[in-house]
């Protein structure tokens, strides 16, 4: 079973025969490889383009890539390209060939050919340091996140109860790879567990010479256990003073973050101050690139629920917003989320259980109260599970999360008064 991701190859198609290169990033097996296949198939249906105008090389494949240099592949594409035609070259995770920018920049260059460049790789800080700079206002980056939850909802679960749906899709994520036997708990588990390791080996060990793995590997688990809270390295050294005898210092632990976020295992959120306009010089929080592999994490246990409730929501909202960080305000309130688009501001809170002040285990206060402090006239959301949609007095839309994810434009419906 293979899942067409609509949202991408419409991008893709919006920057067809532009004259920029094309940059698909994201986590291992997250399905960039799939994508381009997808891509290839809708051009070749839909505006009547040969298969002999699309030049593909795959540099997963070691023998290809052990008789390849840059060079070649320059002599190669040219002689293969069709003149006086759009011709479209295809580069799976390009970062694998030596001196690769070196390839593109030549052929980007070369005024004799009609040729559109799409390249993927697995290790964003690698593709943006060899290309960026050259090609600044000439790239389109597209960061391929997993595939969601209404994907596979919509095309493999369909009739399954959506409580048991939602859980099994936090335990397990949504890697490209996993979802040919996605209701295969054990074989998802092993390969989840495969390409971790694949991430944290060939990703990082081996292109940064660690030599203290086992310090890393314990950063890493600490790391994905605070999901969701600010994050101070400060605390995670004193952590592994007191609890491991580990005297890892902060200039160590700061580049373990980078590498994880160029592998995009973890992903960054930093607080933004909307008065001042201006990002906080704050410890940021952190989410997992992909919740199966925050669940291997954990050794695949059902903790931190509210957390990866959290998780699963940030990365929708990278997916639906142009921007997306979280908020505190001057009187300390904190918000999940806040995030931009086309100008507008919406804030997000996410609880599993929105529980009314009439309970005595109720969490109105921090959920509802604190969003009605800040004045101003922005949206505000609270996705919980246990409620259906409504509005509050103070225009506060309360939407079930299961019906967000499942319909992105419930973000904007009118909902009935709140009548709990």
């Amino acid at each position: 079973m293979i899942i067409e991701r609509i949202a991408y190859i419409s991008k893709l198609i919006t920057s067809k025969d532009t004259h920029n290169v094309k940059i698909i990033t994201g986590i291992r097996r997250v399905g960039k490889s799939t994508l381009l296949e997808q891509y290839k198939e809708k051009i070749i249906n839909t505006f009547s383009i040969s298969k002999k105008q699309i030049i593909e090389y795959d540099l997963n494949d070691k023998i290809i890539l052990k008789s390849l240099t840059w060079e070649k592949l320059v002599k190669e594409v040219r002689n293969n390209v069709i003149l006086n035609k759009n011709n479209y070259l295809f580069i799976d995770e390009v970062q694998e060939l030596k001196d690769f920018h070196k390839a593109i920049i030549t052929l980007f260059e070369d005024k004799n050919i009609n040729l559109d460049i799409y390249l993927t790789g697995s290790n964003s800080k690698m593709l943006s340091s060899e290309l960026g700079t050259y090609f600044t206002g000439r790239h389109r980056d597209i960061l391929l996140l997993p595939i969601t939850y209404k994907e596979i909802y919509d095309n493999i679960w369909p009739d399954k109860d959506k409580i048991e749906s939602l859980n099994k899709y936090l335990m397990l994520g949504g890697l490209g790879k996993i979802i040919p036997f996605i209701n295969n708990e054990d074989e998802v588990k092993e390969e989840i567990k495969n390409i971790f390791e694949d991430s944290i080996y060939k990703d990082i060990f081996n292109k940064h010479k660690i030599r203290d793995k086992n310090s890393f590997l314990k950063t890493v688990k600490y790391i994905f256990y605070c999901v969701g809270n600010k994050f101070s390295i400060q605390k995670v050294s004193n952590y592994f003073k007191s609890n491991e005898k580990n005297n890892t210092a902060h200039t160590t632990i700061k580049k373990y973050l980078d590498w994880m976020q160029e592998a995009h295992l973890i992903c960054k959120i930093e607080y933004f101050d909307i008065r001042g306009k201006k990002i906080l010089k704050t410890s940021p929080k952190y989410y997992a690139g992909d919740l199966g592999i925050l669940s291997y994490s954990q050794d695949f246990k059902n903790i931190n629920y509210g957390y990866k409730l959290e998780n699963l929501v940030y990365l929708e909202l990278l997916k639906r917003y142009d921007k997306v960080y979280t908020h505190i305000s001057k009187q300390g309130i904190e918000v999940d989320f806040l995030c931009y688009k086309n100008g507008e501001i919406t804030y997000f809170q996410v609880t599993q259980n929105l529980i009314d002040e009439s309970e005595s285990n109720s969490n109105w206060d921090r959920e509802v109260k604190n969003l009605e402090k800040i004045k101003d006239s922005n949206k505000k959301i609270i996705l919980t599970l246990n409620l259906s949609n409504t509005v509050l007095d103070s225009g506060i839309k309360i939407i079930n999360l299961y019906d967000w994810l499942l319909n992105e434009k419930y973000s904007h419906h009118k909902f009935p008064p709140h009548e709990i």
